[in-house]
């Protein structure tokens, strides 16, 4: 035991002193900044850098084929070209709709019968740019104002349902998912049949001539754009709730939990903690007749007293 006589105040510069005697016991050491790739949480990451590379083929295709369709329907020559892709959460674009595209177009089609999981849009400026290519009249919608009439709306459903028939095609082509066009536009409204956090591949492309340009985006959930991108389909079915409950309940008793005996506690000050050295004795809290608490998963869950069984310690329950 330590001679209590002693003077051991436990000063501030005594322990600063016992500080820095446990810091040249265990010395620090100096870690190296950790290199983290920055990760965006508020964008899905349906496809990787890897599938978004085989873009590249079927952009090619797809800009052929939405040009020569403007080309036979406006009589003008266009050069399509693919301006962006992105990946968005359903809910940041309907967010974007409600706030940001007052006036524009939307036609949405079905992706294999999943009702309205698609839509073409586009800015009343490029919906009055295709009727004026359509009537040959391109000063049409020079400070215009008014909406279009039942006849220009009928022109502008012909181009742009022959626009979303070429972009089907080119996805077909790619062994892709089939799409079937709605017959008629939302304005200024979200147009699928779902909101949350579903994914959403979008695709913006832009159509020049002599007589100026116009963009559309193409938006559509993000499992249609799997096989054009590469992306194996999984094969596996999902187990029905039966099947998990099963399994659970197969495997349920191989659940390792952990288990702790302990002996007594007790409580100590911080002087006496920090003057404690070898040979001195620490009083707990039980009497030593009394078995020690078995703690599953830090629970008490049984009482027992200390044993051994072939050089190990062991623990014969009571309770």
């Amino acid at each position: 035991m330590t001679n209590p006589f002693e003077d051991k105040n436990l000063t501030r510069d005594r322990l600063k002193q016992l500080i820095a005697s446990a810091r040249q016991i265990v010395p620090q050491q100096e870690q190296e900044p950790v290199e983290a790739e920055s990760f965006d949480w508020y964008k899905p990451h349906h496809f990787c850098e890897d599938n978004l590379a085989q873009f590249e083929l079927f952009s090619r295709k797809l800009e052929k084929q939405i040009a020569n369709t403007l080309d036979l329907f406006c009589q003008a020559g266009f050069e399509v070209l693919i301006t962006s892709t992105d990946q968005y959460f359903a809910d940041v674009l309907a967010a974007d709709v409600q706030e940001n595209k007052r006036g524009w177009y939307f036609l949405p089609f079905d992706i294999d019968g999943a009702l309205r999981s698609g839509y073409l849009s586009f800015s009343r400026e490029t919906a009055l740019s295709l009727v004026g290519y359509m009537l040959r009249d391109p000063e049409l919608g020079t400070g215009r104002d008014s909406e279009l009439s039942d006849l220009e709306d009928s022109v502008l459903m012909d181009v742009v349902s022959a626009v979303l028939d070429a972009i089907g095609q080119s996805m077909k082509d790619m062994s892709g998912p089939e799409i079937t066009r709605n017959p008629h536009f939302i304005k200024s409204e979200w147009p699928l049949s779902f909101v949350g956090v579903r994914d959403l591949f979008s695709v913006e492309f832009s159509a020049s001539s002599d007589l100026g340009s116009m963009e559309m985006t193409l938006i559509l959930m993000a499992e249609a754009m799997e096989p054009i991108l590469g992306v194996e389909a999984s094969t596996n079915q999902p187990y029905s709730q039966e099947q998990t409950t099963e399994i659970i309940s197969r495997h349920i008793d191989e659940v390792p939990v952990e288990v702790t005996a302990r002996l007594a506690d007790g409580l100590i000050s911080l002087y006496d903690m920090m003057n404690m050295e070898k040979d001195d004795v620490l009083v707990l809290r039980k009497k030593t007749f009394e078995p020690m608490e078995i703690m599953v998963n830090d629970h008490l869950c049984f009482r027992a007293y200390p044993a051994r069984c072939s050089e190990m310690y062991a623990a014969i329950i009571t309770d």
